[in-house]
């Protein structure tokens, strides 16, 4: 099969989420993937040229094969693009911002065409739903587009637009159901996050830039944002001293590593592929999540990393909120900070095996999920393809 991908995150960026391992089964799977992901424009120039933001010029530009030739990525280039915030939030620039897309950036994609699926999880993308030929589409819920700072209700609306085209829209957690029936989806199904089990199973060198520390580590891996409970964090780190609390990971705009204990240690963004061995260096894998304050963006998100860590032989404490609940695995879950403090007492003193803990991650091999879409997929392909009439100069 011909899968277009149109995702957030480039193929190799540092933040590895669904899409991602989704697009590494498929081509497992013999299937042939052209990956796009968020463009770039003009205005990227005056952000603090990152090795990430780098690495994406040099995809707009020349485009890159991965995976033994499997998979074709591409980035957009435009002069502006949708942003959360004014003016580029309003919905005239959603709507219309494709028309300023420079045709060469996306040309592979259009001369790939048709395709069997085209797979949406940026919906600033699917526009493309009506610039290609193909057989069936599906959009991939992750998180409610309402409960980004910046978007509200334009986003969602755009959401609306992008299910009601596709033939299938999946979602990533059972706390998204009411949202994803909200979007007026055609047909809709549970598709949960899962976990690539093998790569965190390897152990590989330790990183020079984490040094074991004589005291029990607690690593937190992912986006430093507004879920993450910052008095939380600093209460329970200075309740114990004895322990040292390492973030690995982005700092987005707003979150300020100020203020906190000695022990605990912002090492930035990472590689991903340095996971693995920073979390088998680790002892217990941490989600300090504000369940009180990101309570409506937390309704929808079941934690890659909770798998990530288990995957990788850590127990897990984690805020608890009704998704994790669903889960029923085997992490401790605090709702408040004393409980918090207790639980990582108790997890360190424990010093088990964690079996159980990969066990439940292997369960949740990213494949079984993976397996589950293209069923779903499969069942609604049908015979006759959406018909467009593309050309270059139509952009």
């Amino acid at each position: 099969m011909k899968i277009l991908m149109c995702c957030t995150h480039h193929f190799g960026s540092d933040r590895q989420v669904g899409s991602q391992h989704i697009a590494r089964n498929f081509c497992r799977e013999g299937n042939e993937v052209h990956y796009l992901s968020a463009p770039l424009t003009p205005l990227h120039l005056l952000e603090r040229q990152t090795q990430d933001l780098k690495t994406r010029y040099r995809i707009a530009r020349e485009g890159v094969t991965h995976l033994n030739g499997r998979l074709t990525e591409s980035i957009p280039l435009a002069l502006f693009a949708p942003c959360g915030v004014f003016p580029l939030n309003k919905m005239a620039v959603l709507r219309n911002w494709s028309r300023f897309v420079i045709a060469h950036s996306i040309s592979t994609v259009l001369k790939a065409q048709p395709f069997d699926v085209v797979y949406i999880d940026n919906i600033f993308l699917g526009w493309l739903l009506d610039k290609v030929q193909y057989r069936t589409s599906v959009m991939r819920v992750m998180d409610r587009h309402d409960q980004f700072p910046g978007w509200a209700s334009n986003a969602k609306q755009l959401a609306r637009e992008v299910s009601e085209k596709c033939d299938l829209t999946v979602y990533s957690a059972r706390g998204l159901e009411a949202y994803v029936k909200e979007l007026g989806a055609q047909e809709s199904f549970l598709v949960p996050n899962g976990v690539d089990y093998e790569f965190f199973r390897q152990v590989g060198a330790p990183d020079s830039s984490f040094a074991k520390r004589n005291r029990p580590v607690v690593a937190y891996s992912g986006t430093l944002d507004d879920r993450i409970d910052v008095g939380l964090v600093k209460y329970v780190a200075a309740a114990l001293p004895q322990y040292s609390f390492e973030f690995f990971g982005p700092q987005s705009e707003g979150f300020s590593p100020d203020g906190f204990p000695d022990n605990v240690i912002f090492h930035g963004s990472v590689p991903h592929a340095d996971l693995p061995a920073i979390l088998h260096q680790a002892d217990i894998g941490f989600i300090p999540f504000d369940i009180h304050r990101a309570k409506e963006r937390l309704s929808g998100v079941r934690p890659l990393k909770l798998l990530e860590y288990m995957a990788s032989g850590l127990p897990v404490v984690c805020a608890r909120w009704p998704e994790v609940e669903r889960m029923k695995s085997p992490a401790k879950l605090f709702s408040t900070p004393n409980e918090c403090v207790e639980m990582l007492k108790l997890v360190e003193l424990e010093k088990q095996s964690h079996a159980i803990e990969k066990e439940y991650a292997r369960q949740a091999d990213w494949s079984h999920m993976c397996s589950q879409l293209m069923d779903e997929i499969e069942k609604r392909a049908e015979p006759r393809a959406h018909e467009t009439t593309p050309s270059l100069q139509s952009l």
